[in-house]
């Protein structure tokens, strides 16, 4: 169903690679999971998870994941492509970002995590430049769930997981921790990182960052506005207990900017369950899928090679654009 072109980003299981959907004629991303390098049954049940958890996920800012096909050597997901590139790239190439521009992407993550968060009981536990991805309309998506976790309110996680730059005290001290405060943690991380273009914690050794993170000074002060920094300093507090939770980081002050309440800036509702979309129907339907059928499966929600066609074309721009 797809063909494979360059490589867009390469993991400890497999790679992402950029695709063309053949039916479609529209590009995505497949993230391939090599079964050889799923050793033991933590691994597997890993994978399993991964696949799970992004399958019922349903948010604008929320990579797609659109099927999942399974052979004998791999475990491939296939998924909206971002032609937008990482975070990473775009600092890499331009710097530090606006207040304004930071400010948007942050709402945007913001309402992803609410999302994950609250309506789906899950925790992503690896937020970082690399896994913020971009649009071709420069709207922020959230992808790579390889150590997300489903979570009960008061369940305390165990695996230490996570890029150490971006990694919460707890994590360093290696207790057990609430998913959902080392996420704000990293999502502080990165909103000092948009607006200094560096991390808050660098050392050559993971023992000195590990000592650096754990006595929570920054490297150098945040060179953004008294809102800006007091909002970091709140998500970036060293005891969990003390950090900001994500209702108060959406109602600051920086991230408000004016708005009356989080609900007017913070996306966080999921999407529902896509009714058919006609025009993909007729799209499919002019290269050999009887809209019917088309129609019947998204109407039943059943996840086939169909349903995934009408998902690209709905998700995936046309390669002329």
């Amino acid at each position: 169903n797809y063909s494979l072109l360059g490589v867009l980003g390469k993991g400890s299981y497999g790679e992402v690679k950029l695709a063309i959907h053949k039916l479609t004629k529209r590009r995505v991303a497949v993230k391939t999971i090599a079964r050889a390098k799923l050793t033991d049954a933590k691994l597997r049940r890993r994978a399993e998870a991964e696949v799970e958890i992004h399958s019922r996920l349903r948010h604008r800012h929320i990579a797609r994941l659109f099927e999942v096909i399974y052979s004998t050597r791999d475990i491939c997901l296939c998924m909206q492509f971002a032609p937008g590139g990482t975070l990473r790239e775009l600092l890499d190439a331009s710097g530090p970002l606006s207040e304004e521009r930071a400010r948007r992407y942050s709402r945007q993550l913001l309402g992803a995590l609410c999302y994950c968060h609250g309506a789906q009981l899950v925790v992503h536990r690896d937020l970082k430049l690399d896994n913020l991805l971009l649009d071709a309309d420069d709207n922020l998506l959230l992808a790579d769930f390889g150590f997300a976790a489903s979570i009960a309110s008061t369940r305390r996680l165990k695996l230490l997981c996570g890029s150490p730059h971006y990694s919460a005290p707890e994590i360093f001290a290696q207790r057990e921790y609430v998913g959902t405060q080392a996420d704000l943690w990293s999502t502080g991380v990165l909103i000092y990182t948009f607006l200094a273009g560096h991390f808050p914690f660098q050392a050559d050794s993971m023992d000195a960052l590990g000592r650096k993170v754990l006595r929570g000074k920054w490297d150098k002060p945040l060179p953004a506005s008294d809102a800006a920094r007091d909002l970091v300093r709140r998500m970036l507090a060293v005891p969990a207990v003390e950090r900001a939770t994500l209702e108060e980081v959406c109602s600051h002050a920086w991230v408000l900017d004016g708005a009356r309440s989080a609900a007017e800036v913070i996306p966080s509702e999921g999407e529902e369950e896509r009714a058919c979309d006609e025009a993909a129907v007729a799209e499919l339907d002019a290269i050999g899928c009887n809209a019917a059928l088309v129609r019947h499966h998204v109407e039943h929600g059943t996840r086939n090679h169909v349903t995934a066609a009408h998902e690209v074309i709905c998700f995936a721009p046309p390669l002329e654009s």
